[in-house]
């Protein structure tokens, strides 16, 4: 919930405090009660009945125990029945808050960090999170005539096996000896263990191989996702296929997960489904979602402490600023601390390596250092889109234009195998707007910008390069109606102009986005 501000006041809804002048006063709980709701009523006159409704839960008191818990109010925050500053009467209806009210996060929400772990480094493999999926794997089955090698099926099989093991949040069953019928593969393979399986055949025809592959919820026995692949039997061809099966493997175990923790009651949610309910809605890119996703993330933390949980802390805290909702100095310790305790408890965890750079680059307004964090977790993990994007777009603050389009091509070749650029569509489209900016490619610039607006409306970065590439592109009615947008989405313009000054490598790069700004009709 919100902090509410109105002149010397402040009214905290989670702690069910309110301070005046900076000290906490005392206020009964129906006065606290029906401050907040005329407070968040604000824009409205709210009748008698409504506030009965709201702060008795219906219960019939008389119209003089309201007007006491309204005097009360109004002493509370410093009003009388006279001044009426804050509360007025409208005489024969009910009453309306008219003060000036600011909506501010939490501090606990963007300062707090949960405790340390009580060790000092834990790894987060073989399902340590009590409800992760576990994954069954069969071996991949030799088909066709003539039969490709055996030898094949099974290095297929190990490549996958290797690939899945580095997965962090899976657990993963492989039992190479069980023989099952085929109506019932799904529930003998899983051994009671198992919440999915992934089987398979290979068949090989020349210097073509076709792999057909299926991924089945143990519980239903449905197939929940099948593919057939084909590939040149050319050298390492394992390697690649095995990459492309496990990525879209923990895809979709990720997706059916997330469709199932959302209908388990909040009671029976574990730490997994918090991660995973907290992952789908931090990708809506929606502020109320995202808040709630890190609350999602705490509770997690709470329950049971991985390198995953506190890396996605990280990482969903820098998205507050990276979209203009938050100062880089107001979330900058939470961002980093939470970071460092991801690697803390797993130096291999790509999300942890991917997260500290993300808050490197975006807070500490450090781009080149950025890059070396991206790097190592693309290292751990080939696949990470998001990794690729982030680097283009420290590129783009460097100046390094050739190098930032060609890593937004990779980032939007791996967007289906990265979990988190599952949630960031246009993404490769912003940062390409971002780099034309730099490139002086002003009309690719909007292109590209409003490609990435079509598949996210409220992507935020992005209307921040329609206003730099119209400004100067000379369409300033399109720069003006994408600052109008950026106010309604992330308000705080001249904060992120101020704290952007040092991302970029070149000052006159900075003036000429502060410029377009100022010609789309920004006034600091």
């Amino acid at each position: 919930m919100p902090v509410y501000r109105f002149e010397n006041v402040t009214l905290d809804i989670d702690r069910r405090e309110l301070r005046r002048d900076g000290e906490l006063r005392a206020v009964e709980s129906q006065v606290f009660d029906l401050l907040h709701f005329l407070v968040r009523n604000r824009d409205r006159v709210v009748t008698r009945d409504e506030i009965f409704n709201d702060v008795w839960r219906g219960r019939i008191v008389s119209d003089s125990v309201l007007g006491t818990r309204v005097n009360g109010a109004r002493a509370a925050i410093g009003d009388s029945g006279v001044a009426q500053r804050f509360i007025r009467t409208a005489r024969g209806v009910g009453f309306r808050f008219v003060a000036n009210v600011v909506e501010v996060e939490p501090v606990s929400a963007l300062t707090a960090l949960p405790p340390a772990p009580s060790v000092t480094a834990r790894h987060w493999f073989a399902g340590s999170y009590r409800g992760a999926p576990a994954v069954a794997i069969l071996p991949f089955a030799a088909s066709g005539e003539p039969k490709p090698s055996t030898a094949l099926a099974a290095g297929l099989t190990e490549e996958l096996l290797y690939r899945l093991y580095r997965v962090g949040w899976l657990h993963v069953v492989h039992r190479p000896a069980i023989v099952l019928p085929k109506d019932n593969r799904a529930h003998g393979a899983a051994g009671g263990r198992a919440r999915y399986l992934i089987d398979g055949s290979i068949r090989q025809a020349g210097d073509h191989v076709r792999v057909t592959v299926r991924l089945v919820d143990t519980g239903s026995g449905h197939c929940i996702w099948s593919e057939q692949l084909d590939y040149a039997a050319a050298d390492r061809f394992q390697q690649a296929l095995a990459a492309t099966i496990a990525a879209r493997v923990s895809a979709q175990i990720v997706s059916a997960e997330s469709i199932r923790a959302k209908c388990s009651a909040d009671d029976n949610r574990s730490a997994w489904d918090a991660i995973i309910s907290a992952l789908a809605l931090m990708n809506t890119r929606d502020k109320k979602n995202v808040a709630a996703a890190q609350v999602l993330l705490r509770k997690s933390i709470a329950m049971d402490q991985s390198a995953t949980a506190y890396a996605l802390l990280s990482f969903v805290t820098t998205l507050g600023v990276h979209l203009g909702w938050h100062s880089r100095e107001a979330v900058r310790p939470v961002a980093f601390r939470a970071a460092e305790r991801a690697l803390a408890l797993d130096d291999e965890e790509p999300w942890a390596h991917l997260a500290l750079g993300y808050a490197t680059l975006q807070i500490a307004n450090q781009p080149g250092r950025s890059i070396a964090m991206f790097d190592r977790a693309l290292q751990l993990d080939p696949n990470l889109s998001v990794a690729h994007y982030f680097t283009a777009l420290a590129s783009s603050y460097l100046g390094l234009t050739t190098e930032a389009f060609a890593r937004a091509d990779m980032a939007e070749r791996l967007r289906s195998f990265d979990l988190l650029a599952y949630g960031n569509p246009g993404a490769a489209d912003n940062v390409r707007a971002t780099a034309s900016f730099v490139a002086g490619r002003y009309r690719d610039g909007i292109a590209f910008a409003q490609r990435a607006l079509e598949q996210c409306p409220v992507l935020v970065p992005a209307l921040r390069q329609l206003v730099t590439n119209g400004a100067f592109a000379g369409d300033q009615a399109l720069a003006a109606q994408a600052l109008v947008k950026i106010r309604r989405l992330a308000p705080g313009v001249q904060r992120w102009l101020a704290e952007s000054r040092y991302t970029w490598a070149s000052s006159e790069a900075y003036r000429n986005y502060a410029e377009a700004f100022r010609a789309a009709g920004h006034r600091s």
